[in-house]
Parts: structure tokens; sequence; C-alpha cells
């Protein structure tokens, strides 16, 4: 049984999976996630993948998302997710190189180690995300209750420089505050407002990471009307200034 779940980008070749009497193939430009359970394999003399191995647990102890069967989609349906887990296989690989099938163990210092960490959580927001879109649901969870569902549409498509009025969306859901709160907290594990603040402190993030927006920019594109704040509220949330996790994550301010 693996140990670990697996998300693979076809590059060439193929990959052919066997569960429980069923058979899945991808092919170039095809995203396949694997859970850990049983399966047999096919790997072609000629594949070439982007593989990342992973194990994201809760606090229970198990994993995040239930994926029993793998799931097969095309690369093109998911854009942002591609981008991110290259760009962490670039930046790791300054580390590791290309290690084949097995990890080499590599010492790192403490900035190398941070910048690391902050392209793979990138990459599992975006996976998360992405995940969710698909309708794969949290492990253990019970089935989404459909107000919730229209709530978090209405938190995902709100633009990020605003100031939510949750009053206001509980009631466009068709719930009450108090309700929402506590659905919501219960279902996500979060409040409407913490997981709104964390769709803002991604596109932060991934700005900063791009490299072509000046720190003014991303803070305007936020709602942030003097750095300082803006400068505050992400230092609050990553533990470095804008300025700081640029040069920690080894990224120019553009000219």
């Amino acid at each position: 049984m693996p140990s670990t779940e697996a998300f693979w980008i076809v590059r060439e070749g193929h990959v052919i999976i066997r569960m429980e009497g069923e058979e899945w193939t991808a092919l170039p430009g095809d995203i396949m996630c694997l859970g850990m359970a049983p399966r047999e394999q096919f790997f072609s003399r000629d594949l070439r993948l982007l593989s990342i191995n992973h194990v994201w647990k809760d606090a229970d102890g198990r994993p995040h998302f239930s994926i029993i069967k793998p799931l097969l989609f095309r690369a093109s349906e998911a854009v942002e997710l591609v981008r991110a887990a290259e760009r962490f296989q670039r930046e790791t690989a300054g580390y590791i190189g290309n290690p084949g099938l097995l990890m080499p163990s590599v010492e790192i210092d403490a900035n190398s180690y941070q910048s690391i960490k902050g392209w793979l959580h990138l990459w599992l927001a975006s996976y998360g995300r992405f995940l969710d879109e698909k309708k794969v649901q949290s492990a253990g969870c019970t089935p989404v209750d459909e107000r919730l569902n229209q709530a978090r549409s209405i938190l995902d498509g709100a633009p990020l420089d605003t100031e939510l009025d949750y009053a206001e969306v509980a009631a466009s859901a068709g719930i009450s505050r108090t309700q929402l709160e506590r659905l919501f907290r219960l279902q996500y594990g979060t409040t409407p407002h913490a997981y709104f603040q964390r769709r803002r402190a991604e596109y932060a993030c991934h700005a900063l990471l791009g490299g072509e927006l000046s720190i003014k920019v991303i803070a305007l594109n936020l709602g942030f009307r003097h750095l300082s704040r803006f400068s505050g509220w992400f230092s609050a949330r990553e533990h470095h200034s804008p300025r700081d996790y640029r040069r920690v994550m080894g990224v120019q301010d553009p000219k």
C-alpha cells in the first residue's frame, strides 16, 4: 500500500493505474491525483512526469482529502495549479537536483528551508482549491449545506480590495450571521473572515513571487492605501515583510 498521496503531471509517455478491476490511463497533458489505496501502476519506458508525493493529514491523523479512486484531469483545467507545481519543482531543484525515484538527504540553511516551505505551502493552497473545485470532499466531512456553498461562492468571487459585510454575505445565502459563523467553522475549520483573508494573503504571496508588480501596486490591489498597513497585515500572516518575503524566496523587485 502506498505510504503517500501522489500528484502527477504527465509530460511524455503514459501511466496506467489499475484498482479493483478498473483502469485509468494518464497521457501527456494529463494530471493524475492518487490517494493511498492499494493499486497497480505501470509506467511506459519513455515516461517523463512532474511528481509531488506528499502526506496531507488533519490534526486527527486522517488524510485531509478523501481520494479513493484516481482523479484524472487535463492540465489545461488547472493552469494555476500547474504553475505552482512547476515553480515548486524549479525552486527545490537548486537544492536537490533531479533525484529520480529516491529523494537524497540534503542539509540546507534556515533561509533555504523557509524558501522551500513557502513554495510548498503555495502549491498546497493551489492543490486544495483545485480539489475543492472538483468536489473532492475533505475526509470525514458530512455533505456540505447548500447555504454554505452559496456563502463560499460569494467569498470566492468577492473583489480582494473590498471590506466585506459578513451579515450581507449571510443574508444572501439565506442564513443568519451567527449560523454562518458556526456552520462555516464546523465545515471548513475557519471563519468566513479568516477564509477571505487567506484568499487575500494567497494573492499577495503569488503576486510577490511573480516579480512583475511592485509592492505598492500589490497593496493597492488588496485595498491598502498605505504601505505600512499592508506590510503589517502581511507580516502578521507570513512572518516576513513583503520585501523580506521576496528576498527570502529569491525574487527580485521589478525594475
